[in-house]
């Protein structure tokens, strides 16, 4: 009587097989170090990873649009310092011509350096950073101020995003700077004071300087409020991090150990199977045969 062996058959390839993605699983979580390799292996805890990772990359441009708005910041320091040393120059200057010891003669030597301090304003206004021109507002690519002290720019600000639904000011522009200041029109009107060549006309400058000076040291104390929050953010975006990553790495990592020993148990039983397998295919030769 021939004994049908195709259900024997079917069980030993669907050991075979079954073993053989037992172990190529086991190794791709030894390759990767990764529990889960596609979502059906742990639907929920897939759906965590991809959560995390989503976290993850939002916290990175965090990172990055941080970066933009420290080094963007730095250089707004810079410039506000150096636009205090070129007010107080004015401002000595001013007071030197305003007395009566001054004349026409040193005003107009004094008004020839407050033209050069005008051109160092202008150059300041229209500082770049990379091939952006900083304080132009939304008019990045083309000089905001003229050579009169002129703004051309916009009144715009940019504003990134540094964490969840927190935005912060990545610079001021030029006019909030230079010209809402009374920067330009302190310098414009002691230039013309000293070209007027009287003390009257100068002493009509001195209090647009002080206003101007006061106004630059607010905006400098507004960079420094900014650049601790850059710094207090930054400690936040660090920890997050790594309570994200830390969360990740439970949920998809793998136990190595764990991983090897199950290796090793499917490579045994894929031994196993295809040793049944080739007495299936001499029974079945057999059969055959007789």
């Amino acid at each position: 009587m021939r004994i049908a062996t195709s259900a024997l058959q079917r069980s030993v390839v669907q050991a075979v097989q079954s073993n053989l993605q037992r172990i190529a699983r086991a190794q791709a979580q030894i390759a990767t170090e990764k529990r889960i390799q596609t979502v059906s292996d742990d639907p929920v805890a897939a759906s965590e990873v991809m959560a995390d990772n989503q976290e993850l990359r939002a916290t990175d441009q965090y990172r990055r649009n941080l970066s933009t708005v420290s080094t963007r910041a730095d250089l707004e320091e810079s410039v506000l310092s150096q636009l205090t040393f070129l007010i107080e120059r004015a401002q000595e200057l001013a007071t030197a011509q305003a007395s009566g010891t001054a004349s026409p003669a040193t005003r107009l030597v004094a008004k020839a350096e407050v033209d050069r301090i005008i051109e160092q304003v202008v150059q300041l206004g229209n500082t770049k950073l990379g091939r952006e021109y900083i304080f132009g507002g939304f008019q990045t690519d083309a000089a905001p101020f003229a050579a009169t002290g002129v703004y051309s720019g916009t009144g715009d600000v940019r504003n990134l995003e540094i964490g969840r639904g927190q935005l912060t000011l990545a610079n001021n522009n030029g006019k909030t700077i230079f010209a809402d200041s009374g920067v330009v029109a302190g310098l414009t009107a002691l230039r013309d004071g000293l070209e007027a060549g009287t003390g009257d006309a100068v002493r009509l400058a001195m209090p647009v300087l002080g206003t101007s000076f006061d106004a630059v040291q607010s905006l400098i104390g507004d960079v420094g409020g900014r650049m601790n929050q850059l710094e207090s953010v930054s400690g936040s975006l660090d920890a997050l991090s790594m309570s994200v990553g830390i969360h990740k790495s439970a949920r998809e990592g793998v136990d190595l150990s764990t991983s090897t020993t199950e290796l090793l148990a499917a490579q045994t039983a894929l031994q196993a199977a295809l040793l049944s397998a080739s007495r299936v295919l001499n029974v079945s030769l057999a059969q055959y045969l007789t």
